[in-house]
């Protein structure tokens, strides 16, 4: 019993206790920054990436219809040439920008439009194709004409389905944002009412020792000065301590008794 209730056992009590509550806000504030992390994670590798590679489909898409109309308005072979290696490059940039698209995790609904404007642009650059054949074999009415009617036709199409993708995109990229300013004001709100705890804790802690510790000390001390004047006229209290206080307490009632009879 006396070594549970020493002083000793007490202060190292409470000093493990101050640990354990660092221990225990550091896991826990980690645990909350891994959340935001995670949060702010997904919309920076997702969401993000996303709408920049639909942002360059928007503008290659837009850059081949036009190399589409210059071709047909070419004057001589030599810049119908220049123009199609021109296109030839805006085609490649596009399936870039599509496969590093489609290296990105997509939800279904997300899969399903990508999927429709694939069909939908697939469908324009076959009327492109027709357009090119006519065109190199002189008979640009024609090409005009198709550039006209179906080839513009077609083209919307897949524009609007892209411009569907994109709204949908840019609708759950701001709700990621969302969720990131969530998840760190919820971080900032618990981490600061475990903070509040843990004070309320040592605040605690601190009253425990003050009132249980020091305040006995020193009226002990206190009693011993009267002792050592010879003023016996006084009542030492916690002598029923089961710590150290009640052994000096004890102590200094057999000094007040010998003190009186001598």
């Amino acid at each position: 019993m006396k070594r549970v209730n020493s002083i000793s056992f007490r202060l190292s009590a409470i000093v493990f206790s101050f640990f354990f509550i660092i221990v225990v806000l550091g896991l826990f504030g980690i645990r909350q920054l891994s959340n935001f992390n995670r949060a702010s994670s997904d919309l920076g590798t997702r969401w993000l990436p996303k709408t920049r590679f639909i942002g360059d489909l928007n503008n290659y898409t837009s850059d081949l219809r036009a190399a589409e109309a210059s071709s047909l308005l070419s004057l001589d072979s030599e810049q119908f040439g220049a123009i199609e290696k021109e296109a030839a490059g805006i085609s490649r940039s596009i399936s870039i920008a599509m496969q590093r698209y489609e290296q990105i995790p997509q939800g279904a609904d997300e899969v399903d439009l990508y999927g429709k404007f694939i069909g939908k642009w697939n469908n324009y650059l076959k009327f492109v194709d027709q357009e090119k054949l006519l065109a190199r074999a002189g008979r640009k009415a024609e090409a005009t004409h198709i550039y006209m009617t179906t080839s513009q036709t077609a083209y919307n199409a897949a524009s609007d389905m892209l411009g569907n993708l994109t709204d949908h995109n840019d609708a759950y990229a701001l709700a990621a944002t969302k969720r990131v300013d969530e998840a760190y004001q919820q971080a900032r709100w618990l981490i600061s009412a475990a903070m509040l705890f843990a004070g309320a804790l040592i605040t605690a802690a601190i009253l425990y020792m003050k009132r249980s510790i020091s305040r006995p000390l020193l009226r002990l001390a206190g009693d011993l000065r009267h002792l050592a004047v010879n003023d016996t006229n006084l009542d030492i209290q916690a002598t029923d301590r089961h710590d150290e206080i009640g052994e000096m307490a004890r102590a200094a009632v057999v000094f007040r008794a010998n003190s009186i009879e001598l």
